[in-house]
């Protein structure tokens, strides 16, 4: 789901009157602390005013949680701030779960901070839910096959969050979610905002008309330069390789203000190259 999908999904939820309050309460009486409950579904929704970012939490499901905690830490900056709102665990016989929700919140724009932070509880919600899923076919596959319980290597899967950029007029973060069993796998969300429109930052916005041609000259140098330089990075060419970004292409903005182009494992590149990044200088002019 895009930031621009949000809007419409966010506007279309009836909030309950005593929502606010009764959020509050929950912030007063648990932050910074630990919860310990055998059993407890994680359904709830987070509605404040004014600083306070609204996050609407859907269901990750009701596995017996075994440890859940509130956060409130500044990870970057002192105006716009993505902080940690929520963070848990979750173990069963097919699964241990470990997911970090972040939030968007001081940016002066309340609709924003909804908007955003409800599709992140959405986004979270949704790739727990099909990874317990994978988990739980793996492991009833295990079981007919003739495996033992006891014999079976539970999922690890976890959701964790990085901030990429937050200058004042840009706030840039990806949220990742992995999962380890036989192989890894890897799948990561990218969120680009423009804080002064509250708007989703796009590459055109950021180089202009031309930024396929800007992003595509980036990216060919960059892996030339790589070849050149590193026996050891090789890509693909020919029909498997780069020919050009796509109007999807993920990209983050880095700590100099400057898009950078991403490129998941095997897209462009051998697996074991991982995923690979081409930093895309913004000239003055742009």
């Amino acid at each position: 789901m895009k930031l621009k999908d949000a809007k419409s999904v966010y506007e279309s939820v009836k909030v309950p009157e005593n929502l606010e309050s009764r959020v509050k309460k929950t912030l007063l009486e648990y932050g910074g602390k630990t919860v310990r409950k055998k059993h407890m579904a994680l359904r709830w929704a987070v509605c404040a005013a004014a600083s306070v970012c609204v996050v609407f939490i859907a269901s990750v499901n009701a596995l017996p949680v075994f440890a859940h905690e509130l956060y409130d830490i500044p990870v970057i900056g002192s105006m716009a701030r993505i902080f940690t709102l929520n963070r848990f665990e979750e173990a069963d016989e097919t699964a241990y779960i470990h997911v970090e929700i972040p939030a968007l919140s001081d940016t002066g724009n309340d609709e924003l901070e909804r908007r955003v932070n409800y599709e992140i509880a959405l986004q979270i919600d949704s790739v727990v839910d099909a990874a317990k899923e994978r988990a739980r076919e793996y492991y009833e596959a295990f079981i007919a096959t003739g495996g033992k319980k006891e014999e079976f290597h539970p999922f690890e899967i976890g959701v964790d969050y990085e901030v990429k950029c937050n200058n004042g007029k840009w706030v840039s973060f990806v949220i990742t979610e992995y999962e380890t069993h036989a192989s890894f796998y890897s799948e990561a969300y990218y969120y680009n905002i423009d804080l002064e429109t509250g708007k989703e930052l796009t590459l055109a916005n950021l180089l202009g008309e031309d930024y396929i041609e800007i992003v595509n000259k980036a990216v060919r140098e960059g892996i030339a330069a790589r070849e050149a330089e590193d026996p050891d990075a090789v890509f693909f060419h020919d029909e498997l390789g780069f020919k050009t970004i796509g109007a999807d292409q993920s990209f983050y903005i880095n700590e100099n203000g400057n898009p950078v182009a991403v490129f998941e494992k095997y897209d462009i590149a051998p697996g074991y190259m991982g995923a690979v990044e081409f930093e895309i200088p913004i000239s003055p002019a742009d």
